[in-house]
């Protein structure tokens, strides 16, 4: 979605709105690998945390940069699929340096079988904030975060789970804080944070001003 983004003010285009093609198919096995955003039960599947982290995005962007991203224009590159990258998108809601701010940060390859559980220590440097303190909410999406997926696996994959198996399936299907949310002020109105990301991960940082 980044990447549709900056093609879209490269290349001038008008891109306004962007759905999901997704199915969900009567009888299909649990965690069936279909363009689904639900499976068998009524389990919501980790891709749709993902579209939760979109709508806690404000309205306006913010300028946001990686020295670990990986760009469209690598034609080569991208000929055998992305390859990993550690990537940033911000926002503001409200105007001017009181609103709140929202960033997503991500550590991402397009090999589906690659995963890496050694995090990535990343550093998440925030400028141009308000005086005073805000309230830091820290989602995640991984492994072991808002992953439905990753739980049915440890029950053993069933395909006719009973009805406790499927109440713990459900209860982590939602999007999930990393840490308790915490206190934090900026300091000569910038904010550094970090990050540990394991391979495929994504973290969603909310900053509140406290009133």
């Amino acid at each position: 979605m980044k990447k549709v983004l900056d093609l879209n003010a490269e290349r001038q285009s008008n891109i306004q709105q962007a759905t999901t093609w997704s199915f969900y198919f009567e009888g299909e096995r649990y965690f069936e690998g279909t363009r689904a955003l639900a499976t068998a039960g009524g389990v919501e599947k980790p891709f749709l945390n993902a579209y939760r982290i979109f709508a806690h995005l404000g309205e306006r962007r913010l300028d946001a940069v990686s020295d670990a991203a990986f760009t469209p224009d690598n034609t080569v590159a991208l000929a055998h699929g992305m390859p990993e990258e550690i990537d940033v998108l911000a926002s503001r809601s409200g105007d001017g340096p009181e609103g709140r701010v929202a960033v997503v940060v991500w550590r991402h390859v397009d090999d589906q079988f690659h995963d890496d559980e050694t995090p990535a220590d990343v550093t998440v440097e925030i400028t141009g904030l308000a005086a005073g303190s805000y309230v830091l909410e820290h989602y995640r999406i991984d492994a072991g975060h808002s992953n439905a997926h990753t739980v049915w696996k440890s029950l053993g994959s069933p395909q006719d789970p009973t009805p406790s198996e499927l109440e713990k399936i459900k209860a982590r299907q939602g999007l999930e804080q990393c840490e308790p949310t915490r206190e934090v002020t900026p300091v000569e109105r910038s904010l550094r944070l970090t990050v540990a990301l394991a391979l495929p991960a994504v973290s969603l940082l909310i900053l509140e001003p406290r009133r």
